[in-house]
């Protein structure tokens, strides 16, 4: 099975050719990082967090937020498993994740499902069937 068992975030900026914005906000660069999800069979799924307005922390302060808040709830995980979760929040700890991880780990997720489907197509790899046998209608 695959399961997610590391990350990998690169932070990069850029100034944009043009400044975003209008009399209330103005943005002349954009500040973003990557994030990689990496599984135990070798696949990385990619996703993205952006900041308009202001720097993303270090890379180091990245990762030990992530290390901290995130990958507690991800290590170990099947990537299909967690895309269709169910989740009913209760309580007072309930909160978003910093510097744009949540959307970061959805885009990184759905990824790791592209290539999971894709390699059931084509047999690029050694992957299970998206359904246990019982529910699959080619039985013998």
């Amino acid at each position: 099975m695959t399961t997610i068992r590391d990350f990998t975030i690169t932070r990069f900026s850029f100034r944009r050719d043009r400044i975003i914005g209008d009399s209330q906000v103005r943005a002349d660069s954009c500040y973003a990082a990557a994030l990689e999800l990496h599984t135990d069979d070798g696949r990385t799924g990619l996703g993205f967090m952006l900041h308009l307005f202001h720097p993303l922390p270090d890379r180091s302060e990245l990762e030990r937020t992530f290390r901290q808040e995130a990958l507690p709830g991800l290590r170990g995980q099947l990537p299909m498993g967690i895309i269709h979760r169910v989740l009913r929040p209760r309580g007072g700890n309930n909160r978003a994740l910093p510097h744009g991880f949540g959307e970061a780990i959805d885009q990184a997720l759905w990824d790791l499902a592209r290539l999971r489907s894709h390699a059931q197509v084509d047999g690029s790899g050694e992957v299970e069937p998206p359904f246990p046998r019982r529910l699959r209608t080619d039985r013998p």
